[in-house]
Parts: C-alpha cells; sequence; structure tokens
C-alpha cells in the first residue's frame, strides 16, 4: 500500500511528513526550525474565558489553538455590548478588566485581557471606542511617575516606525497604568481621526514589549464591515512562544458577535536573555 502524506503548515512554514504514528511527531519538530516541541500538545480547537458584562451585553476572551500553537485570540462580544455604554469625561478611558486567558493558551505568549472604553476624544474629533489590550503579564500595581511603565526600552525590541506616545501633559510617554508605555505606528494608530475606523499599538512595562493594543470604534463595529492590518514585529521579544503577526476586526454574522482578534501567529526568533 502506497504511504499517505499530509503536508502541514506550521508557523508559516511549510513541510511534509509521513502520516505514521512513529515518526510524525519527531517530523513535525524538525520542520525548518519553525517548531518548537516546547508547545507543541493536544489542545486543539476554540477556548473561551469567562462571560463578563460588556455595555447591555455580554463579552469573553477566546483562543483557537491547533496542537497547543495560537492560531487566532482576542474578544468576542454580543452587539448589545454597544449600547448602555458609560458616561466618560474628555479623554478618560474605563477598563473593564477581563483577566487571564482561557486556561487552554499553552503556546501563546500573551497571557491576560482588558477591554477599555473611551466617550472619545474631542481634540482629535475621534468618536468613542473599545481598546482591547492584550498583554504578556497580568497588570501590575504602580503609581505616578510610573517608573516602570516608562522604563528605558532597547531599540531593537521597538517594532519598526513605532514612536512613544507624548503630549504635552505626558512628555515622558503616556501610559496605560500598570500594563506599560504606548508606541505607535502613525501609519496606522490606534487612533486616527475624524472617522476613527480600527488600529493597532504596542505597550512596554520595566523596559520591554508587554502587550499589543487593538483598537475600533463603536461606530465602525456598528457597521458590521470588516478591517484588518499588519502587525509590525521587534527584532527581539520579551519571552518564548508564538506572536500575532496580522489583526482584525470583524462581525460574525453566524454567531451574531462582533470580534476583535490577532492572527497569523509564528515563533518567537530572538528572545531577551534571562534577567536583563
Amino acid at each position: 500500500m502506497t504511504r499517505n502524506k499530509v503536508r502541514r503548515k506550521i508557523s508559516g512554514v511549510r513541510c511534509a511528513a509521513a502520516l505514521t504514528p512513529l515518526v510524525l511527531l519527531a517530523a513535525l519538530a524538525g520542520c525548518s526550525g519553525s517548531f518548537n516541541n516546547n508547545f507543541y500538545n493536544g489542545d486543539s480547537g476554540l477556548f473561551y474565558g469567562a462571560f463578563q458584562p460588556l455595555g447591555a451585553g455580554t463579552a469573553r476572551s477566546f483562543v483557537d489553538l491547533n496542537n497547543g500553537i495560537p492560531v487566532r485570540f482576542g474578544l468576542q462580544f454580543t452587539p448589545a455590548s454597544l449600547d448602555f455604554l458609560p458616561d466618560t469625561g474628555a479623554d478618560e478611558v474605563i477598563p473593564f478588566l477581563f483577566g487571564p486567558m482561557p486556561n487552554k493558551n499553552h503556546g501563546n505568549a500573551f497571557t491576560n485581557v482588558i477591554m477599555g472604553y473611551s466617550g472619545g476624544h474631542p481634540a482629535t474629533a475621534e468618536p468613542k471606542h473599545f481598546h482591547l489590550v492584550l498583554l504578556i503579564r497580568a497588570p501590575q500595581f504602580t503609581e505616578a511617575p510610573f517608573p516602570h511603565e516608562r522604563a528605558p526600552v532597547a531599540p531593537d525590541e521597538v517594532p519598526q516606525d513605532h514612536v512613544r506616545m507624548k503630549n504635552a501633559a505626558n512628555p515622558n510617554g503616556l501610559v496605560i497604568q500598570g500594563a506599560g508605555v504606548l508606541y505607535d505606528d502613525p501609519s496606522q494608530p490606534a487612533g486616527k481621526p475624524p472617522a476613527t475606523t480600527t488600529g493597532q499599538n504596542y505597550v512596554f512595562f520595566d523596559g520591554h514589549m508587554n502587550g499589543l493594543v487593538l483598537g475600533a470604534t463603536v461606530p465602525f463595529l456598528a457597521s458590521k464591515q470588516t478591517s484588518s492590518g499588519t502587525i509590525k514585529q521587534p527584532q527581539v521579544y520579551p519571552r518564548e512562544g508564538y506572536y500575532p503577526t496580522k489583526w482584525r476586526v470583524s462581525y460574525d454574522a453566524t454567531n451574531d458577535l462582533h470580534v476583535i482578534e490577532a492572527t497569523d501567529f509564528k515563533i518567537a526568533g530572538r528572545i531577551v536573555p534571562p534577567g536583563t
């Protein structure tokens, strides 16, 4: 009988492996160095965090795994989440803490989720919007002047074209308290007035990348359109694991859900040395 072969894509690199119980795992592990056995396990499928209230609806985190390797992860929330949102002052952001990612999250470098909401930024004509903050470490307790958030960052840990966000009131950088200082890519900012749709940026804590911020305005979400983009990568990553290279905001008509997610994962190459 002719030996059947399957072709499997792992971390953006294609390789062939004989479909036999004895050699499959070994073949996968040797796939051009793109596969790390430390992250391979039997977890496959969609895994969810607990439902939490958002506006008049509910939201929950999710991660989609293929043998322990993340395919996509983010937040799903119902259309009612866009209604009866709290009043906020000018430039104020209210955090909705969602806590840890689902328990099945083995190969994903990001472990915690925060959802922030703002009623808008009048100075930039930005409408009300959400910011989904995907964190590597749980939020920390910090106080001004935020030495952990504003710690120096090595240039090779900052993705291409990203710059520290500042304004007159925050000349040393805008921070998400307990999460990190914001670095923005001016070509695809998380806030782009006046008809803001979507965007992304990074946060850094203790001098290392700590999170990814994905944003979408309430009017854009209500339109049920789709927007996506590329996530520029650092040269050096803060820890081992898989990191997303693309993001997407969409409406799932089948399940009547809004989705903000990170996708297209690659394994970290260079890692910050331990103790750095």
